[in-house]
């Protein structure tokens, strides 16, 4: 984790655990500092400059300052957040690290939490939370190389509806059953779990912009037919695709 190289920790600014209902949203704008934030349940999904970023247990997910996103809580949840100011820290994104010991690091944010509700000892603050820094970058490494190439993979074909797990493993220069597991392991859901997050908020911003038809938006997000479309969109959103664009549309504006 070569960003975390010459990191400076200012100051922890917050220590919070958010409590999430399936269904909650809420628009983020110019976040004040960066965060921290452990998922003991539930699961939560960031969107980022038209990305997408899934926080379930077993993962950490670093939140950008300055940027603007919106979640949305796909499963009852419990979210557990440090935000702090720091220097020398790149990081204008989301990012998901795989959290290998969870238990040890949701017993650091507890002990944290109390000492900073208690205003005490905020040195011992500050070491617990470079621990936690310690404990996330020693796994990173293998993830990122192998999943880079995979990733630039999965941006490039979202929309050929041949994109499968064969091909994103052949682009990371691994077998399918290995890059299956490391990926599931570093963002917590699978590879054909994640393609189609992607396309159905690919999907959601084409039906709210409003300029093409159905069949087109199908196509356009790499769905095999508008009948696969539609069905796959009216069990993730609760509507059709017609229904979504004629609530949402922002024609006119």
């Amino acid at each position: 984790m070569d960003r975390f190289a010459r990191f400076v920790l200012k100051e922890i600014t917050d220590v919070h655990t958010y409590h999430y209902t399936r269904g909650e949203t809420a628009q983020i704008t110019n976040r004040k500092w960066f965060g921290l934030s452990l998922c003991s349940r539930g699961q939560m999904t960031y969107t980022h400059n038209g990305k997408i970023f899934v926080s379930t247990p077993g993962h950490a997910t670093f939140l950008p300052q300055g940027q603007s996103y919106t979640l949305r809580c796909d499963r009852d949840g419990d979210f557990h957040v440090i935000n702090f100011t720091c220097e020398y820290f790149d990081c204008d994104t989301f990012e998901i690290l795989t959290a290998h010991n969870e238990a040890a690091l949701l017993d650091d944010y507890e002990y944290i939490r109390r000492l900073f509700v208690f205003e005490r000892n905020r040195m011992k603050v500050r070491s617990l939370f470079y621990g936690m820094l310690d404990r996330l970058k020693s796994h990173e490494g293998e993830a990122n190389y192998l999943l880079g190439p995979a990733m630039r993979c999965l941006e490039s074909h979202i929309a050929d509806p041949a994109l499968n797990n064969r091909m994103l493993a052949k682009a990371a220069g691994v077998s399918e059953i290995y890059f299956r597991r490391v990926f599931s392991s570093h963002y917590g859901i699978t590879p054909r779990q994640y393609i189609l997050d992607i396309r159905m908020h690919k999907a959601r911003q084409l039906l709210t912009e409003g300029a093409l038809k159905v069949a087109e938006v199908a196509e356009a997000c790499g769905f095999s037919s508008p009948y696969h479309f539609c069905r796959s969109f009216r069990e993730r959103t609760g509507c059709t695709p017609g229904e979504y664009s004629r609530t949402h549309s922002r024609r006119g504006i």
